[in-house]
């Protein structure tokens, strides 16, 4: 498979699950539905994180998680903002194509842990985020070499730093992946 492919496989299997978990979302813990023209009703949906190497350093597996956590919004109560959930799922894949990816549940208790602010991006950091694509590409590569040294390793750190910084989700994945964050070397993460 390729990186489209992995991340429709991933889309696809988390998509199926949340469709079990996002109704109760829309509930009050009476269990009664909360009517959507409420200030109380919150818009949830899901996000999915990057690939995180299983291993760090590489043991060339390839193997890599990608995350799946709630956010929601309500622009009449929170403007510059959203609500963020738990990470409730991943998907471990193998980036050697040799396995079928495979979701873990995490939690199927989806609340709210957290707000985190939105702001608009600079020049560099949209660029930062444009490069996703060939940043996922390269760290796939290193995980199937287990070599370190050719690895291009500063658009890595600043994908992942970033990513991690403006989704408020980069501290939930580092419990699940203490080395490679040590390596990356993100401030305040």
């Amino acid at each position: 498979m390729n990186l489209e492919q992995i991340r429709s496989k991933v889309d696809e299997l988390i998509k199926a699950q949340w469709g079990k978990v996002e109704p109760s979302l829309a509930s009050r813990p009476d269990g009664q539905p909360i009517d959507p023209s409420s200030p109380d009703y919150k818009f949830w949906e899901y996000r999915i994180s990057p690939a995180f190497p299983a291993a760090w350093p590489p043991d060339g597996k390839g193997l890599v998680y990608y995350y799946a956590y709630a956010a929601a919004r309500n622009p009449s109560v929170l403007m510059d903002g959203e609500w963020l959930g738990p990470l409730w799922a991943r998907v471990k894949v193998d980036a050697t194509s040799r396995a079928v990816p495979q979701l873990e549940i995490l939690t199927r208790e989806i609340k709210e842990v957290g707000t985190i602010g939105v702001r608009p991006l600079t020049k560099e950091e949209i660029d930062i985020y444009n490069a996703a694509d060939s940043v996922t590409a390269e760290l796939y590569d290193t995980l199937q070499r287990a070599d370190l040294r050719r690895l291009n390793a500063p658009p890595i750190r600043q994908y992942y730093c970033a990513w991690g910084r403006d989704t408020g989700m980069g501290r939930a994945i580092r419990t699940y992946h203490p080395e490679f964050f040590k390596w990356l070397g993100c401030k305040g993460l």
